[in-house]
């Protein structure tokens, strides 16, 4: 997928992204599960750097992440 860039956004690099690698390790090391969610402001952003947060979550050992369905939350493997 094209990443698309408007006026209004700011390119960021990934491990700009909070929470930051050293802290998805220590989530990880915890036990903690992953949800990956946006804070965009515009519909078309919505997806911006989600592939690069899946890889973030991958490199910090996680092998799975939470999706919300109709019935609920869901793992499913990164």
């Amino acid at each position: 997928m094209e990443q698309v860039y408007y006026p209004s956004t700011t390119p960021v690099h990934p491990y700009d992204i909070y929470p930051n690698m050293e802290i998805l390790r220590e989530f990880r090391r915890q036990g903690f599960g992953a949800i990956i969610t946006s804070d965009c402001h515009n519909k078309l952003d919505l997806d911006c750097y989600y592939e690069e947060a899946e890889e973030m979550l991958r490199e910090a050992g996680f092998r799975s992440k939470m999706i919300f369905t109709k019935e609920g939350f869901r793992e499913v493997g990164i």
